[in-house]
This record gives structure tokens, sequence and C-alpha cells, in this order.
């Protein structure tokens, strides 16, 4: 009998432990999916989300390297156009400009027999004025009338040029161009003007 107690406490001994265990297993497994398994999910997520946000970072990063690149270009194409446009004289400086060739011409002691202003050819934001060209003079003249077109603030293109020398003269028959800035609100009146009519 005594034996037999002894063996049915060392069995009581035994499950108490399983059943200790037992439920510390029961209370991790509790614990795992109710609180460590929700914050790994969350960890996840945030990890996700953090690796998301820092490809994006690094791409805004970029963007922003490239739009600072193209700001700098924009400035120096709009520094380089205002300057174009300070050597593009408007409609009523031209008058004044081809006054200014015809004076070089006649401070060099050049002789005129042609100084013909032609039709303008419209491109873009800008007007080519040919203007058609005989003269006759000295080589020295010559040269320093061109070295003066080459020297004025507007642009003055010289063009298809024919030298024939008789004695100590030569004559000069061509054509130089010079180019006229066409405002663009200029434009859309006439249009809107044409529509009307």
């Amino acid at each position: 009998m005594k034996e037999n107690f002894e063996k049915l406490l060392k069995i009581n001994e035994l499950y108490k432990t399983l059943i200790f265990f037992g439920i510390w297993l029961l209370v991790a497994i509790i614990i795992y999916f109710l609180i460590i398994k929700p914050q790994q999910d969350t960890i996840e997520k945030k990890n996700v989300e953090y690796t998301r946000l820092k490809q994006k970072t690094s791409q805004l990063i970029r963007i922003q390297r490239d739009f600072e690149k193209l700001k700098k270009k924009y400035e120096e194409v709009k520094k380089k156009y205002q300057m174009a446009i300070k050597k593009l004289p408007d409609s009523r400086e031209i008058p004044e400009l081809l006054l200014k060739i015809s004076s070089y011409g006649k401070e060099n002691n050049l002789n005129f027999l042609l100084f013909k202003p032609n039709r303008e050819i419209e491109k873009n934001f800008y007007a080519v004025i040919p203007i058609s060209l005989k003269f006759t003079g000295s080589f020295k003249n010559t040269g320093m009338f061109f070295y003066e077109l080459g020297n004025n603030t507007r642009i003055v293109k010289i063009r298809n040029f024919v030298v024939n020398k008789k004695r100590k003269l030569i004559y000069i028959s061509g054509t130089l161009e010079t180019y006229k800035f066409i405002k663009k609100s200029n434009e859309k009146k006439k249009k809107t003007k044409k529509r009307k009519k």
C-alpha cells in the first residue's frame, strides 16, 4: 500500500511538472500570438514602409538635383536669350540702325551706288532684314567699314559679296543682313485682328 502511494505521488509529481510546463507553454503561445506576433508584423510593415520611403527620398533627392541642374541651365539660356534680344533691335530702331550702317560707309569715304533694305523674312521670334548693297572705295576704307559693322552692338552679317578691282578702287556688291525682334504680343494682336475681319 505504501509502495502504491509512493508510485501515485511520483506520478502526481510527473503530472504536476507536465501541467506546469504545459501552462507555461500555453502562456508562451498566448503571449507570442497576442503580443509578439502582432508587433513583429507591425515591425515588418514599418520596415517595408521605411524601405519604400527611403527609396522615395533618394528619388526625390535625385529629382531635386536634376531640377537644380535644369534651373541653372534655364538661367544660362535665359541670360543668352536676353543678350540676343539686346542685339536684336525692335521695329522702332531699324531706321536708326540703317542710318548708322550708311554713316559707317560715308565716314570711310565709300561711294554708295545702292543701299536698299529689302522685304523682311519672318522667323520664329525675329525677322531678317536683307540690305542690298553696292559701293566703291579703297581696300583700307572698305576694311574699316566692315570692321565697324562687326563692332556694332547690333547683329549685322555680311552675305554673298562680290569684289571687283578697277585701278585703285574696288567695286563691291552683295547683301548685309540685320535682324529685328518680333514681340509675341504683337503677333497675337495681329492674329486676333485678322480673325475679327
